[in-house]
């Protein structure tokens, strides 16, 4: 499961802002590659929101601006 985690931190090859995972039927398994991402994934709003909700559960903001 940590696989793509890893390829997308050390691979050299790596896109910046690139979304990694399983690459075999419905990218549910398989080997690890470039993935595709919802359409939900890719809305700032939910962002923002997942942002927010994970610094009040942690209690950790560490100051980064968005992009």
């Amino acid at each position: 499961g940590a696989w793509p985690a890893l390829q997308a931190a050390t691979d050299p090859g790596a896109e910046p802002g690139g979304y990694y995972g399983p690459t075999g039927i419905g990218e549910a398994r398989g080997p690890s590659g470039k993935a595709s991402r919802s359409h939900r994934a890719q809305d700032p709003e939910q962002a923002r929101r997942l942002w927010e909700v994970s610094v009040e559960m942690t209690g950790i903001d560490p100051g980064l601006k968005p992009d």
